[in-house]
């Protein structure tokens, strides 16, 4: 389904105040947008595990295509850092219970705290942003 790039009806009040040759520029690509979100809704209606029948596009199904146009189909991988700060922290929670398991004698608390401090220290170096 391709839509027109001057569909009064889906661009009525988009652009006003640009410049003809910047509207016309911005009337294309959102009728470019429109094309794939309906195309990739298509897909999500095709599918193969929704209730048999005809299938038909629905809102929802719009609002799904639109999302996964914008914001893609896969989860961001996580950094290395990131994992490196994961196993730092179950490793230090680890010790830190071997720690407080003798928290009475000197060494078990210092031993405690000082997991502790790494702890926090790996988990804010090692958060995505």
């Amino acid at each position: 389904m391709q839509l027109g790039s001057g569909d009064p009806q889906v661009f009525e009040k988009v652009g006003d105040g640009l410049p003809d040759q910047t509207r016309q520029e911005l009337y294309a690509v959102l009728a470019d947008h429109a094309t794939e979100v309906v195309e990739e809704a298509g897909r999500l209606a095709a599918d193969p595990f929704r209730a048999p029948g005809a299938s038909m596009i629905t809102p929802a199904m719009i609002r799904d295509a639109h999302f996964l146009k914008i914001k893609g189909y896969v989860k961001r991988r996580s950094s290395k850092k990131s994992k490196i700060a994961t196993v730092a922290l179950f490793f230090l929670a680890y010790v830190g219970g071997i720690f407080t398991n003798n928290i009475t004698r000197p060494w078990g608390s210092i031993g405690f705290a000082v997991c502790a401090a790494l702890a926090v220290i790996a988990f804010m170096g090692g958060r995505d942003e």
